[in-house]
């Protein structure tokens, strides 16, 4: 089947009789525009199935409102609920996010960020997969000084801002708190210790250990993937 052709505010302008310039300036609900007129050329555009290209109107403007997310997995309660505030406020803000997952894959991870790039994202949230060693499939967006957060999982580098948690006294509080309970032999079940998160947690579990005079045996330590 053949494609239809796209409608563009030269066809509105000659259904309306005026200029495309004023069908332009109406769909961006310009002032210029007598209010009758705007909502003319709206319900106009919507009859004849007009498509305003929003990406080709934001490159003009040297933005595209939209952040890029990468993640490691999307299905779990964690990062689900962070995404779910992360579109909340950039709802608010009038940004909208393009997410992909890293699968846990250093390779994935960078090409998800290169795509990103290539779609002109305004900034990224990334939380690193646990193959990620360095921040050399960062460079484009370093060299390019585009806005960069690193959250959960991040690198620790020159200049990159961060937001977590501090996961030492989560892990080191955790403990105690179950030593103070009686407990005496406590399973610490980790993800990879390359990754902050669970590296500072599994070092406060050790320093709990310590202060309450246990020791530490290697077989309540539990390194997974933390996958279902």
């Amino acid at each position: 089947m053949k494609k239809k052709a796209e409608v563009t505010i030269y066809d509105i302008s000659r259904a309306l009789n005026i200029s495309a310039s004023t069908v332009s300036r109406g769909l961006n609900n310009s002032p210029q525009v007598r209010k009758d007129l705007r909502k003319k050329i709206m319900q106009t555009a919507q009859e004849m199935g007009y498509q305003h290209n929003k990406f080709a109107a934001n490159l003009r403007q040297k933005r595209t409102r939209t952040l890029g997310v990468v993640i490691p997995r999307i299905d779990s309660h964690f990062m689900s609920s962070v995404i779910s505030g992360m579109e909340k406020v950039a709802n608010n803000a009038g940004y909208q996010l393009l997410i992909s997952q890293s699968e846990e894959s250093a390779r994935l991870e960078e090409a998800n960020i290169h795509a990103l790039f290539n779609s002109r994202v305004d900034g990224m949230l990334v939380s690193l997969s646990y193959e990620t060693k360095n921040s050399d499939g960062f460079r484009n967006i370093f060299r390019k000084n585009i806005p960069l957060v690193f959250f959960d999982r991040v690198l620790v580098c020159n200049n990159c801002v961060s937001v977590i948690i501090d996961n030492y006294l989560a892990g080191y509080e955790a403990t105690d708190h179950l030593i103070r309970q009686g407990c005496k032999k406590i399973v610490h079940v980790a993800g990879s210790l390359n990754r902050n998160v669970y590296n500072d947690r599994y070092r406060g579990y050790r320093q709990a250990l310590s202060d309450n005079s246990l020791p530490f045996d290697e077989k309540m330590l539990i390194v997974t993937d933390l996958g279902d």
